[in-house]
């Protein structure tokens, strides 16, 4: 399976737009590999609802690295650095490299 950051981005958000106590239900395959990443990554907490024939995750809430993350990539600057990171890497960059790319990025702007 091929990463793809836009995926990482719209699973976190679409997480955080959720309103208190309810969860994201995710079952398309590509989706669910994309939501355990960041569950091993620190940035979601979710529960591993797979059936015997499929996948799927009910994904409960942000953990602050995601929340982190999410404020760091709503500055356009920040925003655009890493994507032309992305798109110059062919999507080869880890994902631990891309938040703390973020994090630095979005340092560099207030000093």
């Amino acid at each position: 399976m091929k990463l793809d950051w836009e995926l990482f981005n719209d699973l976190l958000k679409r997480t955080e737009d959720l309103p208190p106590g309810e969860w994201l239900e995710v079952t398309d395959p590509l989706e669910v590999e994309h939501a355990l990443l960041l569950r091993d990554g620190g940035m979601i907490e979710l529960i591993d609802a797979s059936p015997m024939d499929g996948q799927a995750v009910f994904i409960k809430r942000l953990a602050l690295q995601g929340h982190n993350y999410l404020g760091h990539i709503r500055n356009e600057t920040v925003s655009l650095k890493l994507r032309e990171l992305v798109k110059q890497s062919g999507g080869k960059l880890a994902p631990y490299v891309l938040v703390a790319l973020a994090k630095k990025y979005a340092f560099d702007l207030l000093t």
